[in-house]
């Protein structure tokens, strides 16, 4: 009778934190993501709202260029052996 008391005790308090619990819980961490979300949004439009006719120009430094070359292309003749 005991072990029994233990096996519902747990299964309730089991449905009772999946039922209520987890869902509360995902509900504050949804919220607080969908805030961080709408907080960079607003940074990034921020930035980038200029008003009509102005120009930036946005100095890089000089980087070294990367080099796709693999090198050049060499044109072959096949040389038939004696």
């Amino acid at each position: 009778m005991n072990a029994f008391f233990w096996f519902l005790l747990i299964v309730f308090s089991s449905w009772i934190v999946f039922i209520y619990i987890i869902p509360f819980l995902v509900r504050i961490f949804l919220r607080r993501l969908a805030k961080r979300f709408q907080n960079y949004a607003e940074k990034n439009n921020q930035n980038t709202t200029k008003p009509e006719g102005t120009v930036n120009i946005d100095y890089t430094g000089d980087q070294p260029k990367k080099s796709t070359d693999i090198g050049d292309y060499v044109d072959y003749e096949e040389i038939k052996d004696k």
